[in-house]
């Protein structure tokens, strides 16, 4: 009996995958707005700017082909952190595999962790911050779970 996993979470930058992650928590925020006047007796509130950021955990990369000119995501993930730009990645996430449904939008990795150990594939860890929303996706209408 083969085990089905419970959910997806995949890292793409320039529209190739880059990292297959196997734990990610995923939080959504809103900021409210605190609205005061001079006579009233208590304040109003309102919905404002809405943020998502994503701990990830147990990231796989791709590995450089010396036969072609695929990128080497390692050296890649190092140049990200170690640049001033801010590099951009589109995140998509399918919190149920057996539903048709995945969330998908752009962040940027704020940190990153490489984990290891003799005679075993190294592993990434990080977080990524939102920078733009992450919108719900329908496979095969809207976009590829798999492709931006």
């Amino acid at each position: 009996m083969s085990t089905i996993p419970s959910s997806q979470c995949y890292l793409f930058y320039g529209g190739q995958p880059m990292l297959s992650m196997t734990d990610f928590a995923l939080s959504f925020s809103k900021e409210i707005v605190e609205i005061a006047y001079l006579d009233s007796l208590y304040k109003e509130k309102s919905g404002g700017i809405r943020d998502w950021s994503m701990t990830f955990g147990g990231g796989v990369t791709r590995t450089a082909d010396a036969s072609t000119t695929s990128i080497d995501y390692d050296d890649l993930m190092f140049d990200m952190m170690n640049s001033g730009d801010a590099s951009t990645f589109t995140v998509s996430i399918r919190p149920n595999i057996n539903a048709n449904k995945f969330y998908q939008g752009e962040g940027i990795l704020s940190k990153v962790d490489m984990t290891g150990s003799q005679g075993s594939y190294v592993t990434w860890s990080g977080e990524i911050a939102g920078s733009n929303a992450l919108l719900p996706k329908v496979m095969g209408t809207d976009a590829s779970l798999y492709g931006v």
